[in-house]
Parts: C-alpha cells; sequence; structure tokens
C-alpha cells in the first residue's frame, strides 16, 4: 500500500540534493530544523505523499516528511544529527585542546 501513496522511497530530488532524513512527528521535525538553522544548513522539508494536506488539516502527518539538504552539506549535517541522536555535547572552543578537552 505504501508504493500506492508514494511512501516507499524519498520523493524525486533535485541535482545537488541529498535526504538528510526522514522523520514522522513535529517534535523531532522541530529539534531537526532548529539544529541545522542554528549551524547555517541550508535545508528543506519535503512531506511524502498526502502529507502536506494531512498536515495541513491535522496538524501532524503520519506519512512522514525528508529533510534535503546539499549534497557539500551532507556529511556536515549527518555529524550533527548523529550528535543529538546520541546525545553527544558539541562544543565549540575558539583555543587549542589537549587530548582531553581541556584548552592549553
Amino acid at each position: 500500500m505504501d508504493f500506492f501513496f508514494g511512501l516507499d522511497k524519498p520523493a524525486t530530488l533535485l541535482d545537488g540534493v541529498a535526504v538528510l532524513t526522514t522523520v514522522f512527528g513535529n517534535v523531532e521535525l522541530s529539534i531537526i530544523r532548529s539544529i541545522l538553522e542554528g549551524e547555517g544548513i541550508p535545508f528543506r522539508v519535503r512531506d511524502r505523499g498526502a502529507g502536506g494536506v494531512v498536515r495541513l488539516v491535522a496538524g501532524d502527518s503520519p506519512f512522514g516528511c525528508d529533510i534535503l539538504v546539499p549534497e557539500e552539506k551532507l556529511a556536515e549535517a549527518t555529524e550533527l544529527l548523529d550528535a543529538y541522536r546520541n546525545a553527544e555535547l558539541v562544543e565549540e572552543t575558539d583555543g587549542q585542546t589537549d587530548g582531553e578537552g581541556t584548552e592549553t
């Protein structure tokens, strides 16, 4: 039945764009959007199947949506997404650090 609604694979993509992930809820979508916006990574959200219409009517979509990023930013975005999903703290430092995470 997923084939009938176009849910069996990501939507047709434009050249130079890759699927970062597929999410199935507004909370996770909001978190990932915030992470990408905070890092300045451009992205686009594309609803699967009739998800756009369902989201307008019901406020959420069980069909999921794909988060698309430029191919050249895919590795950076994947690293950030993995850090979020693995609950790792990502810290920025202006100085050099020794092997134990303290600045020298």
